[in-house]
């Protein structure tokens, strides 16, 4: 039972039921936990047929069995796993805060929530135990405001804060893109799981619990730790996320034409990117830095506007990805905009990649002429053009007006209108996240076959293409060349492994750069007991990665659904990328080719029966 409970919390809203299953320790040690552990739970009990917003839907919940331990970026993380209301696919997203460890200290791995109950509810977990409570009060409310009145029930009867994740108005809506909260700037982001809660009614899971989560190899576990706390004080790459948290990747985004700008179809921005990186924040709106709960990198800014159209009081500030969508995407220089615009969506409960993905479709679509005020209700989006984005936002979460259609994603935006297709920059219906792969091909490969869509954090790809990790026990111990194709299908599978481990360890991305494949190995194997070779952990990570893909291929996923969107396949004709677009045919091909995938998109029977698929091969009917 080292590194986990053994048991997992299932749930029937609909009854209010509430049992514990009994996961054998055989089934860990083949999927891991979090997102790994995650898909089985999802295989069994999937339904192809079901609207994904059905009450039968399941909402998976898992830890990881290095939550609760002292591993850096490890302590907190679980994941959340369902089909995702945005793509109908395979949905995972990762979180933070502090829920994470609090869960597994009241003695749950995990939960699996089905059916909806009749009206609002929330789950109400301590030690050992889990109650269905009602939650009518609490619905129609923000998430700052929802935790902080379950914060203030707590302390008047004289308990401790309990740990909270919770969704916003935009979950209770159903926006395809809603997300769910852990504190003012943890969430639980991509694939629109958020609306997958709020279809169930269930508006927060509260958890209170301080059992002991015992770890195979105490002394083994302090000295890897030891080892891998030291190589995070000497990355670079992992110090700057310190000094000028995410955002201050927007230099060197901008510099080697990684950060996208104007729906994708710039290449420069320099007099804009100054003005919304990481030092700038650092300079204006910064107050201090905040960390996920034992993390040692402290990646997160907390910001404060003390007046002006964006005045807000200290709290969250954005990442990266908020800066990139919400700044450079939309051509605004502004930091105090962005930033709003970040506390707006939190507040709301929705992922800004995916929100501002899809109005930024229609700024470039009305740039066009291809969408028109008739379109839009009379509503006006322009580059540069703040004060619009701002207040369309909450008609997004409240689906008014065109916030209406909005909210149902890009993709099925330009479907419903009938045009702008061609400027869409999504795949399998998720909108990309802020890393060109124009300039780094293997991240294009990765883009394309992503099992969630276009991703960068369900793999290693990014790190060792931008030269940042070398895995030479995998076969990656060489730089790999931008412009090339050869080899990146290999390097694709390969840190396909490793990502969906980290996944399935619920272990933050960040603070992993400079780890090897030795120091996985042996987190693994310190915390669980169970003995891994190198080999065996890497055919975990492999039979993940095809457990998920052969899930979108029971949700009829083909060969068809692994493309780069027609933005990325077009160059930009300034910057570091100019001329550039990544060969992915033949990546592609490559890919396939290695993987053995069947012309239908099917990994084939020989592949699954050799590491354990032996029921997915059935339902696949190979």
């Amino acid at each position: 039972m080292a590194g986990y409970w053994n048991k997992i919390l299932d749930i029937d809203l609909t009854k209010r039921e509430i049992s514990e299953i009994a996961v054998p320790d055989d089934d860990y040690k083949a999927f891991v936990g979090g997102s790994g552990m995650g898909a089985k739970l999802l295989f069994e009990r999937l339904n192809p047929a079901l609207d994904p917003l059905a009450a039968e839907s399941p909402l998976i919940i898992m830890t990881g069995p290095l939550t609760g331990s002292t591993f850096p970026g490890s302590v907190t993380r679980y994941s959340v796993v369902g089909r995702s209301p945005l793509t109908g696919l395979f949905g995972e997203s990762s979180n933070g805060g502090n829920f994470g460890v609090t869960l597994k200290r009241c003695g749950f791995d995990g939960l699996i929530i089905t059916g909806a109950a009749s009206g609002p509810v929330m789950l109400e977990i301590t030690e050992n135990k889990c109650e269905i409570k009602d939650a009518s009060d609490l619905w129609g409310k923000d998430t700052y405001v929802v935790q902080d009145e379950i914060a203030a029930r707590a302390a008047e009867a004289g308990g401790k804060k309990p740990a909270i994740m919770c969704v916003g108005p935009a979950g209770e809506n159903l926006v395809k893109f809603a997300n769910i909260m852990n504190g003012d700037g943890n969430a639980a982001g991509r694939c629109g799981l958020g609306a997958l809660m709020g279809s169930k009614k269930l508006k927060a899971i509260t958890a209170t619990g301080n059992l002991k989560v015992v770890f195979a190899d105490a002394e083994g576990m302090k000295t890897t730790r030891a080892r891998t706390a030291e190589k995070i004080k000497e990355s670079v790459a992992v110090q700057s996320m310190s000094a000028f948290g995410t955002a201050g990747s927007v230099d060197l985004g901008s510099m080697v034409g990684d950060l996208p700008i104007k729906n994708w179809s710039q290449g420069t921005w320099d007099e804009g990117a100054e003005k919304i990186n990481g030092p700038t924040m650092a300079d204006t709106i910064l107050t201090k830095t905040a960390a996920c709960f034992g993390c040692p990198v402290g990646c997160k800014r907390v910001v404060k506007i003390d007046e002006g159209p964006n005045a807000m009081p200290e709290g969250a500030g954005p990442e990266y990805e908020t800066v990139g969508m919400f700044g450079s995407m939309m051509l605004v220089p502004d930091l105090e905009h962005i930033a709003k615009c970040n506390e707006i969506c939190n507040k709301l409960g929705m992922d800004t990649i995916s929100c501002g993905g899809t109005i930024v479709f229609v700024m470039d679509a009305m740039e066009q002429g291809i969408i028109t005020k008739e379109d839009t209700g009379g509503l006006e989006f322009k580059w540069g053009g703040a004060e619009q984005v701002k207040a369309v936002l909450p008609m997004i979460a409240r689906r008014e007006g065109f916030g209406d259609l909005l909210a149902e994603g890009s993709r099925e935006a330009a479907r419903r209108l009938g045009k702008g297709e061609e400027l869409l920059a999504e795949v399998k219906g998720l909108e990309a996240p802020m890393h060109d792969p124009r300039p780094y091909w293997g991240m294009g490969l990765n883009y394309a076959v992503g099992n969630r869509g276009a991703c960068h954090v369900n793999t290693a790809q990014m790190f060792a293409e931008h030269g940042f990790a070398f895995y030479p026990e995998l076969g990656l111990n060489d730089e790999m060349p931008q412009y090339e194709t050869e080899g990146k299908a290999f390097a694709n599978i390969q840190t396909q492994k490793l990502g969906a481990l980290l996944n399935a360890f619920c272990t933050c991305h960040f603070p992993s750069i400079p780890f090897d494949e030795q120091d996985y190995l042996d987190m693994a194997n310190t915390a669980t007991g169970f003995g891994y070779t190198l080999d065996s952990l890497m055919e975990s990570g492999d039979r993940i990665w095809l457990m998920k893909r052969g899930i979108n291929n029971l949700l009829g996923a083909t060969r068809a659904d692994d493309y780069l969107s027609k933005k990325f396949l077009t160059p930009v004709e300034d910057g570091a990328a100019a001329g550039m677009v990544p060969d992915i045919e033949t990546m592609l091909a490559d890919f396939y080719r290695l993987r053995g995938i069947d012309e239908q998109g099917r990994p084939s029977r020989e592949s699954l029966e050799k590491i354990g698929l032996n029921k997915l091969a059935d339902a696949l009917k190979i």
